[in-house]
């Protein structure tokens, strides 16, 4: 047999040996490659990511994300805290402008006794609400009326009694500086029954007066505004199922249905209002007397809050032909105890000196959901006035009613 003799150090020249071999075959082969990425559900983006033909909340990966949990609505008249934020009823944010009974409306933190007309009782109406017959904040009630209410019989500056006149508004048969009678006008604007300081403006009257006004429908095409530099809105406690967000000065003067507004407030189901908070669920037929009046319905309809849903603000132009532009962007609707794969974009425009409304619909996807109902099938389109005697509807529960072609323009006419 033969023998072998290692030496000094022959055993550190076998490891170099086998170290140069692996270092040769690493870089002749490279670095192993990692295996093929598997694909994950975003579950707000309308977009079926991981290829299983079930899109955001309909794909059970997404059945516990918190875009697809369903916040639990808070009742207003059951004295329980639903949701489980610590108050109940109208105590709760979240019941701001919504009904605790059938005679009872939640405002400023408390119940509210409301007359058949949807107005608060005793006598008028706090401010963001209306009395019987009369609106608040620049509407008039039945026998004169104050800055955001109405006091049985008289008036403040800026409305009208009975047979006199008070500074700034006109009395049936009379007319102070800047105001006029029945069927004549002074400098500034006229309007039927008499009009407070400074007349009318276009398409309408100023604080304090009491004209009429209606709308003229027409469509158009649809040119929703880019909103990049707008300003996103939400209540204190963010949006959630049937929540509004705190009324808000308009950025100009407007007139709607004849009576001056100053607030705006946007509901997560759809509606502007002027006077008050939205968080009713569904629209109804327009115009009708109960809670709410003095709003635009732009998509009234059970709309459903998650991850992408945003309304933007944005004021476009210069004065006097600036416009306001309220967008509800991502919306969608509850469907199987979780959120539907629908998702809806549209925007309601306030133009200034005309007091032109119009209405936009910038996306209705369905996104294998619902056709007909990103279309109107159980949503109100249409706008009412103060006293909820007078609107415009265009449709309700109607298919078909709204398009991303189509737009409605809502124009003043006496």
């Amino acid at each position: 047999m033969e023998s072998r003799a290692f030496g000094p150090g022959s055993g550190c020249r076998v490891f170099r040996s086998r170290l140069a071999v692996f270092v040769v075959l690493v870089l002749a082969c490279g670095k192993p490659t990692p295996g093929p990425q598997v694909p994950v559900e975003i579950c707000d983006n309308a977009v079926d990511d991981d290829g299983n033909g079930k899109l955001d909340c309909l794909d059970p990966a997404c059945f516990q994300s918190p875009a697809c949990v369903v916040v639990k609505k808070e009742d207003c008249a059951n004295a329980v805290d639903d949701d489980g934020n610590g108050v109940a009823d109208c105590e709760d944010l979240r019941c701001e402008g919504q009904m605790c009974a059938e005679d009872c409306l939640c405002l400023a933190g408390k119940r509210t006794a409301i007359n058949a007309g949807g107005g608060a009782a005793a006598g008028g109406a706090a401010a963001g609400g209306s009395a019987a017959g009369g609106s608040a904040a620049g509407g008039s009630a039945a026998g004169g009326s104050t800055a955001g209410g109405s006091a049985a019989g008289g008036s403040t500056a800026g409305g009208s009694t009975a047979g006199g006149t008070t500074a700034g508004g006109s009395a049936a048969g009379g007319s102070s500086a800047g105001g006029s009678t029945a069927g004549g006008s002074s400098a500034g604007g006229s309007t039927a029954g008499g009009a407070a300081a400074g007349g009318s403006a276009a398409g309408g009257s100023s604080a304090g007066g009491a004209a009429f006004t209606t709308y003229v429908k027409s469509t158009l095409a649809q040119a929703c505004d880019p909103m990049g530099s707008a300003s996103t809105v939400a209540p204190a406690s963010g949006f959630t199922d049937d929540s509004a967000t705190a009324l808000a000065p308009l950025p100009f003067p407007f007139t709607f249905f004849g009576s001056p507004v100053s607030t705006w407030s946007a509901s997560s189901n759809g509606a502007l209002s002027f006077t008050s908070l939205i968080t009713t669920q569904l629209g109804t037929t327009i115009p009708r007397t109960a809670f709410p009046n003095n709003f635009i319905a732009v998509f009234w309809d059970d709309l459903n809050v998650n991850l992408a849903s945003r309304v933007k603000v944005l004021t476009l132009g210069a004065a006097p032909t600036r416009r306001f532009v309220v967008e509800w962007s991502g919306f969608g609707f509850l469907a199987g105890g979780g959120i539907g794969a629908e998702r809806l974009t549209f925007q309601a425009k306030l133009f200034e000196s005309t007091n032109v409304v119009e209405l936009h619909y910038c996306a209705l996807q369905d996104n294998g959901g619902s056709i007909s109902r990103v279309s109107g099938s159980d949503a109100t389109v249409g706008l009412e006035n103060s006293t909820g005697l007078v609107g415009v509807q265009h449709s309700a529960d109607m298919a078909n009613a709204v398009n991303t072609t189509t737009a409605l323009r809502f124009t003043p006419a006496p």
